[in-house]
């Protein structure tokens, strides 16, 4: 029997509901893959999927790993997409994302999929030996073959195809910002004195340095920090302790500049940053930064009570929004 497009996932979920135990391989996962499966329903499943080629999400991975009636293995040059019931089988063209070219479900909603479901004895038994090969074949997933696959997935996200891209950045849709490198760092304590001064004498140097590649006016720091994210831009918020509200421009960090010099003989760690005029190629000035700010104000106390008591004050933007269950316009 053929099917396609909406057909193709209920004969998958049929599928599953008739079966007791499911095989599954499928190369590429996408965010929220884990949901096809009814996961406390006591059935049992075994996997193989293509896991450190890029083209598949690890979260949904990790969550099915967790699984204790969930076996998955991975298996680097799987191209197929196969779902083994007892008595039938479904080969198609869909991965359990929506694709294998690194776009999550709900941003390819329009994709075309199509596959047959058979229950011939022949082609069943024929598909069962084939699956068994692979599995023999296959391997298990240790933790560092999830880093990689986190690496390579953010790697090719980032350069995924997007529909045009907005002008500004409050005109870009949530799902557009997935995965994109901008991050919230809110805080709420001023620079210590020693730190300013440290930072006052660093500009200092550099402002004799007249190679230097960057704007020593646009430069700041952030002190005490730990980890922050590199390659990435930076969106300060502070958050005063009486309600108080402040967005910084947006900045990037500039790791080489970094240093823990000590003033009053008191030590500080300086993570230097410089300012930029957009985010991530979308345009994001004065008038936007305070319109997104009234934006986050009703709503700031939530987000530190989520974020804050977790050790790090450092969320993604999509994160953020998610959590808010804000959607930037369309």
């Amino acid at each position: 029997m053929f099917v396609s497009s909406n057909q193709y996932r209920e004969a998958i979920t049929k599928l599953i509901e008739d079966n007791e135990l499911v095989k599954v391989a499928a190369a590429f996962w996408g965010d929220g893959a884990e949901k096809m499966f009814p996961l406390s329903s006591g059935k049992h499943f075994e996997i193989l999927c293509n896991l450190t080629m890029g083209g598949s999400n690890p979260a949904p991975i990790q969550v099915l790993l967790d699984q204790p009636n969930v076996t998955i293995r991975m298996l680097n040059d799987l191209h197929a997409k196969v779902v083994i019931g007892k008595d039938s089988v479904i080969v198609g063209s869909a991965n359990f994302s929506s694709n294998g070219l690194n776009l999550e479900m709900d941003e390819a909603g329009g994709w075309k999929e199509a596959g047959i479901v058979s229950n011939d004895p022949t082609n069943l038994k024929d598909v069962k030996k084939w699956f068994a090969n692979l599995w023999t074949s296959s391997l298990e997933i240790k933790s560092h073959h999830l880093e990689e696959a986190k690496a390579q997935w953010l790697k090719r996200r980032a350069s995924r195809p997007r529909p045009q891209q907005p002008v500004c950045l409050l005109d870009a849709p949530l799902q557009q910002l997935r995965d994109l490198p901008i991050y919230l760092v809110m805080y709420q304590e001023s620079a210590s004195a020693e730190a300013n001064e440290a930072f006052k004498e660093v500009k200092e140097g550099l402002n004799q340095d007249e190679e230097l590649p960057i704007h020593v006016s646009r430069l700041s720091f952030f002190e005490n920090w730990g980890k922050l994210p590199k390659k990435a831009t930076l969106l300060g918020v502070r958050y005063g302790v009486r309600g108080g509200l402040k967005l910084d421009a947006p900045c990037v960090r500039i790791p080489e500049l970094d240093g823990s010099p000590s003033v009053k003989k008191k030590k500080v760690n300086l993570q230097f940053t410089v300012g930029k005029s957009d985010v991530e190629g979308m345009e994001f000035g004065k008038d936007d930064r305070e319109k997104f700010k009234q934006m986050l104000k009703p709503q700031i106390d939530a987000l530190w009570k989520k974020f804050a008591p977790k050790g790090t004050r450092v969320v993604s933007l999509f994160d953020a929004l998610s959590y808010l269950k804000y959607e930037l316009p369309e």
